[in-house]
């Protein structure tokens, strides 16, 4: 009762080695954009990113974050710190370089340990895995047009980027 359609589509994907991967194949077509002048000179087709794991996906672009700049005035409950002892001062927190960028939310879809290359259209100069909140949890190790990061199982990871 109450129903606004009579037609529906379901699909069923049996013994797949990813079955997010194929569940976000089916929910999300490919985008296919006509032009028409012909093909830009470097080739009919191009990439941004690239993953080497199907278990992996970007889930998000997101903006670049500054490290936060963090007081501790309503913890502290009027005791005062000194530098050495305060949460977020200039010795907690690595600079960061003025460039260009952008992070990637990553995921880890099936449970598994996963250590995977996000490869880039240009070399990154910078990465870093941050928290949330912006602060940093590690600095990755860039190879070539790509950057290393581990992923445990389940694992929302921010990947920062930053391009000179």
């Amino acid at each position: 009762e109450g129903e606004q359609r009579r037609n529906f589509s379901m699909t069923i994907a049996v013994d797949q080695a990813y079955p997010m991967q194929a569940a976000l194949d089916q929910l999300v077509p490919p985008l296919v954009h006509e032009r028409k002048s012909g093909p830009p000179p470097i080739g009919t087709q191009g990439w941004f990113f690239h993953l080497d794991s199907r278990n992996v996906p970007i889930t998000r672009i997101l903006e670049l974050v500054d490290q936060p700049n963090w007081s501790n005035d309503s913890e502290n409950d009027g005791e005062e710190f000194d530098d050495e002892t305060a949460i977020g001062n200039e010795h907690d927190q690595s600079i960061l370089p003025d460039a260009f960028g952008f992070a990637v939310r990553l995921q880890e879809t099936e449970g598994r340990h996963r250590s995977t290359t996000l490869r880039c259209w240009r070399t990154p100069s910078m990465a870093r895995q941050r928290d949330f909140e912006g602060r940093t949890l590690a600095e990755l190790p860039i190879e070539g047009d790509g950057v290393r990061v581990d992923l445990t199982a389940h694992e929302i990871a921010d990947i920062e980027l930053r391009f000179d």
